[in-house]
């Protein structure tokens, strides 16, 4: 019988249950440490008809992996990672986990994974230079142990574009890279938890933005801190030389996005996001990305363009590429791309959003048509 395991499905920095779970699940790219150590792992599944149907949750485990010193595995959930998402865009997908056996760990990693093609064993990237943080000591959170693809590739892709390639005599084998960057025995920092609580409690707050009707009480030092644009708001010109102007009006932007856009200055992480469905989260985070854009925070504009990706679908990736394009977001861009000229091409092309792409952005199409045409999946 399969392994069952059912838990929320953990998403670049969301909390997976409550606010002071508020520590950034990936590390920064230009501040981790240069890679420790580095392996491969080669994780084959023989008999996949036999797993292929099952269900949500239930998994098949790799053999245990040591690579930096640290104990690995590799999950592989051929019905998707969680019973609970059946309703949503992830029961389309099949998913992996990797896993930090080690207990007591604290590790951040950079990884890529893919499959292997049986006859000349060359190996297609689905997840490329991504990195992610794993910490198995005692008090910490449950959950952080592992790091979840919850979208790791469409089982249509999987079942049928692939198999010719990838399945052979009815085997698959995943395969990825795992470096270690750096790891340490120190408590985990505590710093976004407390300023999230001093955003929270709104002690010694200097300056209130004003979105839409509703005030939000900041600290004009943290602010300013954290974006360049907010820099030159609070510290430059009436903002700095008259203390009774407090007060800043942010237009066209919604309350709910500057909300979860302060809480990433103060915690360098998004709040919680269980009560929205995939679809809003995709808007929410559409939203957030243009004020990440407006107000010049590269960092928050990355987590965006990676969640975006990896939520695209049929219906709104029309609307998401031309987004994309407007800002500059080129992973995004590519991600867009990349997700139209599969298979899926045929079901775009009627959709809304197609429709105005072809009308208002035809060169944007233009080059996604090209670019299908190259790689010869459309």
């Amino acid at each position: 019988l399969p392994n069952k395991k059912l838990g929320n499905m953990i998403e670049i920095a969301f909390p997976e249950s409550s606010q002071a779970q508020l520590a950034p699940r990936v590390p920064s790219p230009d501040a981790v440490a240069a890679c420790q150590a580095r392996g491969t792992f080669e994780f084959e599944i023989d008999r996949y008809s036999v797993y292929r149907d099952f269900p949500a949750g239930a998994f098949i485990q790799s053999p245990v992996y040591n690579i930096g010193g640290y104990d690995w595995c590799i999950l592989f959930f051929p019905g998707g990672h969680d019973a609970t998402e059946a309703a949503h865009a992830s029961k389309h997908h099949v998913a992996v986990t990797i896993q930090l056996m080690t207990q007591g760990s604290l590790v951040a990693v950079s990884y890529d994974m893919g499959l292997v093609e049986h006859h000349t064993r060359a190996f297609r990237y689905v997840t490329e230079c991504e990195t992610a943080e794993f910490d198995t000591r005692r008090g910490c959170p449950q959950g952080y142990s592992e790091w979840h693809l919850s979208r790791f590739m469409f089982r249509c892709d999987l079942h049928h574009l692939y198999t010719a390639r990838y399945m052979d005599d009815d085997s698959l084998i995943i395969k990825g890279t795992l470096a270690v960057l750096k790891s340490t025995d120190s408590p985990p920092s505590d710093l976004p938890m407390d300023l999230g609580k001093l955003l929270e409690v709104r002690e010694g707050a200097d300056v209130t933005f004003k979105v839409a009707g509703e005030t939000f009480p900041a600290h004009r030092t943290i602010v300013a801190a954290r974006s360049p644009v907010f820099k030159t708001l609070l510290q430059a010109g009436p903002m700095k030389e008259d203390a009774s102007a407090s007060s800043i009006v942010i237009n066209d932007m919604e309350p709910n996005v500057f909300k979860a856009f302060l809480h990433f200055i103060y915690t360098d992480s998004l709040p919680s996001m269980d009560d929205y469905s995939d679809s809003d989260v995709t808007e929410l985070m559409c939203q957030i990305l243009v004020a990440a854009y407006r107000f010049s925070m590269d960092r928050l504009m990355f987590f965006c363009e990676h969640i975006i990706s990896r939520s695209l679908e049929v219906e709104t990736v029309s609307t998401v590429l031309v987004l994309a394009d407007r800002y500059h977001c080129k992973r995004l861009k590519d991600a867009c791309m990349e997700f139209m000229i599969s298979d899926r091409m045929k079901h775009v092309v009627k959709t809304e959003g197609y429709t105005h792409l072809k009308r208002n952005n035809p060169s944007l199409l233009l080059e996604a048509l090209e670019k299908a045409a190259m790689s010869r999946k459309f």
